[in-house]
């Protein structure tokens, strides 16, 4: 993480606090967004979602500021990005598919000048 990045993580009038999910979690949260909102995340994306279903000190967070404004209920938003996986991938990721198929790299591509241009980093 560099400075700048540091600097707004740990200053706490912009930083509420930091929350943990399992991979397992983060998974449900995945296959949650698949299923039933037909939306394609990859890992990463997701984990807010996780901490949203699953952390219990963030549901607490949230029922106490919930309870300071004299309501039952709290508004979240959720930003979901990004697709930076592939469907061989993902399909590993959730139980199917082969070792070779569904968690090897693929070989980056070489530009016309022996340069790399690209790599499947989600694979």
């Amino acid at each position: 993480m560099g400075v700048l990045n540091w600097t707004i993580v740990s200053d706490k009038s912009k930083v509420a606090g930091v929350f943990s999910v399992s991979d397992e979690q983060i998974k449900a949260a995945m296959r949650l967004l698949l299923e039933r909102l037909k939306v394609f995340v990859e890992p990463s994306a997701a984990v807010g979602l996780a901490v949203v279903l699953f952390d219990q000190d963030f549901r607490h967070e949230c029922e106490e500021k919930a309870a300071a404004a004299g309501t039952d209920t709290w508004r979240i938003g959720i930003v979901l990005s990004g697709g930076n996986t592939t469907v061989e991938a993902m399909a590993g990721f959730f139980g199917s598919g082969t070792k070779d198929e569904t968690t090897q790299r693929a070989q980056s591509k070489q530009g016309v000048f022996g340069d790399t241009v690209a790599e499947n980093v989600a694979g």
